[in-house]
């Protein structure tokens, strides 16, 4: 966002920004990622599973964990929520944190706050949008018209 843009849309994206910042799962995906440069990459395991359908079918899923143990969890550069998302994660059995469960989290947050900023964009420049299509249909027809 721009200074320059609305600053009560400008205010409310930083106010939301800030909100997904005490989500314990955005601030471990931010943080794992320091993790993964500044310390150790953590055991990845990928797991084939196969079930058949009550049709006799194979149906195949495929699960990505990462592995998480003390040594993770002792590394001094966690954020609190992110520690406390880390600590909950390695209750599970075998200690192994779901990739595609943690992606999936991250990424409906994320979505919902570029949704509502796509809406509320839409909304506070409806005019100048509205104002920029009709330049590109009048020129567009122009360009037809004035076609070989």
């Amino acid at each position: 966002m721009k200074k320059q843009d609305n600053k009560d849309l400008v205010d409310e994206y930083a106010h939301k920004v800030k909100d997904l910042g005490k989500i314990e799962h955005i601030v471990f995906v931010k943080n794992l990622r320091n993790y993964f440069l500044h310390s150790d990459v953590p055991s990845l395991a990928i797991t084939l599973n196969i079930v058949r359908d009550a049709d006799g079918n194979d149906l195949e899923t495929v699960d990505f964990s990462l592995g998480v143990d003390d040594d993770m969890l002792n590394w001094d550069g966690w954020h609190v929520n992110a520690r406390s998302f880390l600590t909950k994660q390695m209750k599970q059995p075998n200690s192994k944190m779901n990739l595609q469960d943690l992606v999936r989290m991250h990424r409906e947050d994320i979505d919902k706050l570029y949704h509502w900023l796509h809406r509320e964009y839409m909304t506070v420049h409806k005019d100048a949008i509205g104002e920029a299509n009709n330049l590109i249909i009048e020129h567009n027809r122009k360009m037809r018209d004035h076609a070989f």
